[in-house]
């Protein structure tokens, strides 16, 4: 394959992830946990991932998970819950 092939078909993938994200907007915010979790550990010296500090994120972002469901399912109603903080921060 010739380098002009070899360049048209890395430009063509690169078309087709900007399309997918484009597509679907909800993957951004993977793209930007990926780069996160990138950026912590290089930067941390590889210490930041760990199984210790990665079960304290999933414990976090469980609480947080049922939180805001919990506080969905307030806003569907049409209700409104301003207490959500004070209740996180007495429940943790």
């Amino acid at each position: 394959m010739s380098k002009q092939a070899t360049t048209i078909d890395s430009r063509s993938g690169r078309r087709r992830l900007v399309q997918f994200l484009v597509d679907n907007p909800e993957s951004g915010a993977i793209v930007v946990a990926i780069a996160m979790i990138t950026v912590f550990s290089l930067t941390s010296g590889g210490v930041w991932l760990n199984l210790g500090n990665l079960q304290s994120v999933i414990h976090v972002t469980a609480l947080l998970a049922i939180l805001a469901a919990g506080e969905s399912l307030v806003i569907g109603t049409g209700e409104i819950d301003i207490s959500i903080g004070s209740i996180f921060g007495i429940g943790a």
